[in-house]
């Protein structure tokens, strides 16, 4: 199968109950309108990301 990676800049960093919320702000695609993003991850991945900030810039990797 195929896999695309995105080089995303964290926005805003939002924590709730131990679940963290990285805004990535705009996501551009082919024959995909221009969005704002964001992923929802556990305490333990965004301890492994290295505790992202605003202005961090992270790779995300979609796989298929």
């Amino acid at each position: 199968m195929g896999q695309i990676e995105y080089k995303a800049s964290v926005k805003t960093v939002e924590e709730v109950n131990g679940v963290f919320k990285l805004g990535l702000g705009e996501i551009r695609a082919v024959d995909v309108f221009p969005h704002d993003a964001s992923i929802t991850i556990t305490a333990e991945e965004f301890e492994k990301l290295g505790k992202p900030t605003a202005g961090d810039k992270i790779k995300i990797k979609l796989e298929k």
